[in-house]
């Protein structure tokens, strides 16, 4: 792809290309010679939500190691310091 990007001068990275001045003013002429594309603006809609992790976090209050688990009902403990871990609530985190 960066080759063929490089051949039509596209610029900055692979995955965020630019025209470069060349075309630029390649495409300007293009505009000028067969006039704009007539469209309505497009309407993306509202922004869909992030997905947020479905792990849960759970720490030792001893050693504060910490991990993230899919489990809401866990029985562990502390390797280092013999501690059980306890599960963080959301409202800790935020």
């Amino acid at each position: 792809f960066k080759q063929y990007m490089q051949a039509v001068d596209l610029t900055g990275k692979a995955t965020a290309t630019e025209p470069g001045e060349v075309l630029k003013s390649f495409l300007d002429l293009l505009i000028d010679r067969i006039g704009t594309y007539p469209h309505e603006s497009i309407d993306k809609g509202p922004k869909q939500k992030k997905q947020t992790t479905r792990l849960r976090l759970w720490v030792c209050k001893g050693c504060d190691l910490k991990i993230r688990v899919a489990k809401d009902d866990l029985n562990l403990l502390c390797m280092a310091c013999d501690l059980q871990l306890v599960k963080v609530e959301k409202t800790e985190v935020d």
